[in-house]
């Protein structure tokens, strides 16, 4: 594996983290309803910096204040991939965020 490729891993991996720690902490009040009212609510666990992937970004959020950031993927193998990954990764649960685009 090059070295870019080692940097790119990292820097991904450094924002997905930082979105999910961050995005999971929410209030529950702060949730968008729902556009139909057959799906049950749902929301992240309280304390998500006593997993492995929540202290790792809880660390790296640390060095970046309030700043925040994400990596658009525009391959379908590429987005898959991390998304395997992570989701190998999770330990209590798996909070998801899609945008879709043409």
């Amino acid at each position: 594996m090059t070295s870019n490729s080692k940097s790119f891993l990292i820097l991904l991996t450094i924002c997905f983290l930082l979105g999910v720690t961050f995005a999971c902490s929410r209030d529950e009040t702060e949730m968008v309803k729902s556009h139909t009212t057959d799906k049950p609510a749902s929301s992240a666990f309280n304390e998500p910096e006593t997993t492995y992937l929540g202290k790792t970004a809880a660390a790296i959020g640390a060095d970046h204040g309030a700043d925040s950031g994400f990596l658009l993927m525009d391959r379908g193998r590429d987005a898959l991939s991390w998304r395997t990954i992570l989701a190998d990764a999770a330990e209590k649960s798996i909070d998801a965020q899609y945008f879709l685009w043409k």
